[in-house]
């Protein structure tokens, strides 16, 4: 649901993730096409829904399930690495004897600069956005990227929170879809289902059990514009002479590594968020 009505303003897809103005995502997809859309979605993680490319998939009209979703969301954090989720990370005996260990192969997915330009459009949706109660009502001043979402009469309630160690997500919602929430801002997504993420995330830094200064990459800086002389000509097409700035020498420099950060997967719905991340 839009957090409020049309203005007629010009604004960013930053601003629009940020304010959850739907109608600026649908103009994107109504411009690129569903099916680059749902191709996407699927090299995130989002592989068993049945996604349905028609223009309305902007707007929530396939069912997802919380636990794709939340995966869609690591693959972003994790810098467009995608794992399959694994529930069971190792069996010990009594003794703490280790009998096994699962896990699953990394997958690049996206590029990583791609990634990283999301997680940070989507860090405006927790700062100053639809999911300021991660700042204001819990305190929290870790780096969290983050997406509210509300289906057509409050029916479902969403919202993913992505750290670079830890992706939570939750759905507060009803089996049968006849069944919605009263009309309001107070049962949207960034009222109900960012409660249950909000209090998991709290416990899980009291409890020390994520790294409060762990950071996003920076994403790239975009280029600069070209600088114009001003004596170049000009006619009714554009200028006829451009004299580009020579690069700066730090920008030839390959950046420095980064330690890759696997973040682990929560899904909560509805109910109390388990904040022990056993």
């Amino acid at each position: 649901a839009d957090d409020g009505g049309a203005t007629g303003e010009t604004m960013t897809l930053r601003a629009a993730l940020a304010r959850s103005r739907n109608g600026i995502t649908a103009q994107l997809v109504q411009q690129i096409g569903p099916a680059p859309v749902a191709r996407f979605a699927r090299d995130l993680g989002v592989q068993r829904a049945a996604l349905t490319e028609v223009p309305s998939l902007a707007l929530g009209t396939s069912d997802v399930s919380l636990l794709e979703m939340t995966r869609a969301y690591a693959t972003l954090a994790a810098g467009g690495v995608r794992r399959e989720p694994v529930l069971i990370e190792r069996i010990t005996d009594r003794h703490g004897l280790e009998l096994d260990r699962f896990g699953s192969d990394p997958q690049v997915a996206v590029p990583a600069p791609l990634a990283g330009q999301l997680v940070d459009m989507l860090r405006d949706a927790v700062n100053q956005g639809t999911g300021h109660w991660l700042r204001t009502r819990f305190a929290l001043r870790n780096d969290v990227a983050g997406k509210t979402g509300t289906t057509q009469r409050n029916a479902d309630g969403w919202f993913i929170a992505m750290q670079p160690d830890l992706v939570v997500g939750a759905w507060v919602g009803f089996n049968d879809p006849r069944v919605t929430l009263p009309a309001g801002s107070w049962n949207t997504g960034g009222r109900t289902a960012l409660l249950l993420v909000g209090d998991l995330l709290r416990a899980a830094n009291q409890a020390h059990l994520v790294d409060a200064l762990l950071r996003f990459p920076d994403p790239p800086r975009p280029p600069r514009a070209p600088e114009v002389p001003p004596d170049a000509r000009t006619d009714a097409v554009g200028p006829q002479w451009v004299r580009w700035p020579a690069a700066p020498a730090d920008a030839l420099r390959a950046p420095a590594p980064t330690a890759a950060v696997t973040p682990t997967m929560v899904a909560a719905v509805g109910g109390e968020a388990d904040a022990s991340l056993r």
